[in-house]
């Protein structure tokens, strides 16, 4: 990685299982039962990982692309794949498929970020950024 930026600082960093969220309340356990694991976000692999780790006994995963616009046609494959079963999902993923259908009952699985390597040099680094972001007076930009 190194060879890409000779000189910049390198952290390393991956996601861990945080909990589980449905309709914006926190739940001590995940869901109960098989459930469908949807995921539009680069390496799902991971998530589908961290989900199991938390809980989720996966019967089926759905996935889209990085950054997927969900469809109508989506959501209804979506309900199609659960069958009633749960369905779990990012918390990315969450906010667009609420939009679709703010009814859907949807398990989001909250991750948080674990810095392995490097968290000196990411903090100075994002230091420097907020150091050099404009000043803002009267919420406009001066």
């Amino acid at each position: 990685m190194s060879g890409l930026a000779p000189g910049a600082a390198v952290a390393r960093a991956h996601l861990r299982p945080g909990g589980w969220r449905v309709r914006g309340a926190s739940r001590p356990a995940g869901p109960v039962g098989k459930v469908v694991a949807v995921c539009g976000v680069a390496g799902p692999e991971h998530f589908f990982a961290n989900a199991r780790q938390a809980g989720a006994d996966i019967a089926e995963e759905l996935v889209f692309g990085d950054h997927h616009a969900y469809t109508a046609g989506d959501l209804e494959r979506i309900r199609e794949a659960a069958d009633g079963r749960p369905v779990v999902t990012t918390a990315k993923d969450a906010v667009k498929l609420a939009d679709l259908d703010p009814e859907l009952e949807l398990w989001v699985l909250q991750q948080d970020v674990v810095i392995e390597e490097g968290a000196e040099a990411l903090s100075a680094a994002l230091d420097a950024l907020l150091d050099r972001r404009p000043a803002l007076e009267g919420g406009r930009v001066r």
